[in-house]
């Protein structure tokens, strides 16, 4: 809570994010967010993994992680990553997805429900 700068009950950390900010939403109960799936922990190698398969996610606020919602993925895409905003009267859910380095990309866009995520 940045009011009172303490931990809301509940919620944890957000693990595994990267490459990604955060979209809130306008009346500030949850955000996306980029992530990718936890690294496997075998033979000591946890943090050595390719980054890989990202996936856009909704995180409600004052609900652990594994309750977020998956909201967007490209199983077939290994290399593409997304980013999240939300248009000035959020209303809108705009994504900027793109293919690695190579400067490919292209843009969605999602009505977001006005009776909450």
């Amino acid at each position: 809570d940045v009011a009172t700068g303490e931990d809301i009950p509940g919620d944890g950390p957000v693990k595994w994010v990267k490459f990604s900010g955060a979209a809130w939403l306008k009346n500030g109960d949850g955000y996306f967010y980029g992530r990718y799936d936890a690294p496997k922990e075998e033979d000591g190698e946890a943090l050595q993994g390719v980054n890989e398969f990202q996936k856009l996610f909704f995180h409600k606020v004052g609900t652990p992680q594994s309750a977020d919602r998956l909201v967007l993925e490209f199983p077939e895409e290994a290399k593409w990553g997304s980013g999240a905003s939300i248009t000035d009267d959020g209303k809108y859910l705009l994504v900027s997805v793109w293919r690695d380095t190579s400067g490919q990309s292209r843009e969605l866009f999602k009505p977001i429900p006005q009776d909450g995520m």
